[in-house]
């Protein structure tokens, strides 16, 4: 919360006081928060409190105690599995196990400016909270597609182009029926009941991932154009291209 900008890195006890005291006086005021829900508090940037109204409800009530807390994280996540595609796990995990696994890699193997947010979030929240996997999700399979830059080598870069390929084929070949390939070394395994629920839920995550990855590349390619300035920013440039082809393949 503190590097999206929904609160400062110290907040006083008298500043939460006040803001408590604001929020009960104030329901509907605009300005930090929204509504009657939960005040951000003194020092929350712009750019924070349009971060926070983005989140779907519950989830700013299980993050709203963090607006306030002074505790901090000091375990690092655990480094991702190497083998992908992860859905392909042996034994197949359900929905949430194989969600967690995947959203926990790819933050990770995040580089972008919002990786502190993914290992905070990947450390503690993913563990107990569906809805805010589904909501980063994106974010990071965009981070993912960003990379290649400076500061990237060119084989990780590959590989973590490719993991998020081969996850999505994964998930899509699965509930179709169908292995991921005869003659790959990411082959799926026949696995009872994996054309159930746990297939039907995977394979809404991903076509609302390729929804949103497909209007984040309209947009920007809309922005991009009319400012004129499609060499302005490598790394958006970089993630237009690595999209387009990755929805092209799907």
């Amino acid at each position: 919360l503190v590097h999206v900008g929904c609160r400062p890195a110290m907040v006083r006890a008298e500043d939460v006081v006040a803001s408590a005291e604001r929020s009960l006086s104030e329901p509907s005021s605009h300005g930090h928060g929204g509504g009657g829900e939960q005040r951000l508090p003194d020092g929350a940037t712009v750019e924070g409190e349009a971060f926070w109204r983005a989140l779907p409800e519950d989830v700013r009530v299980l993050l709203a105690p963090g607006l306030t807390s002074m505790y901090c994280l000091t375990q690092k996540p655990a480094k991702p599995q190497t083998k992908r595609p992860l859905y392909a796990a042996p034994g197949g995990p359900t929905f949430r196990r194989w969600m967690y696994a995947w959203c926990r890699a790819l933050a990770v193997e995040a580089t972008g400016l919002d990786a502190p947010l993914f290992a905070a979030c990947s450390a503690g929240v993913f563990r107990h909270d569906t809805r805010t996997m589904l909501f980063l999700l994106p974010r990071m399979v965009l981070d993912a597609l960003a990379c290649g830059g400076d500061g990237d080598g060119d084989g990780a870069a590959n590989e973590r182009l490719q993991n998020v390929g081969a996850e999505i084929m994964a998930v899509l070949h699965d509930a179709a029926g169908e292995a991921w390939g005869e003659g790959d070394i990411h082959q799926l395994t026949q696995r009872q009941g994996s054309h159930g629920e746990q297939a039907e839920l995977a394979a809404q995550a991903v076509f609302t991932l390729l929804d949103q990855l497909t209007a984040w590349k309209e947009e920007t390619s809309a922005a991009v154009a009319a400012l004129k300035e499609k060499s302005a920013n490598e790394r958006v440039a970089r993630t237009l291209e690595n999209a387009g082809a990755l929805l092209e393949s799907v």
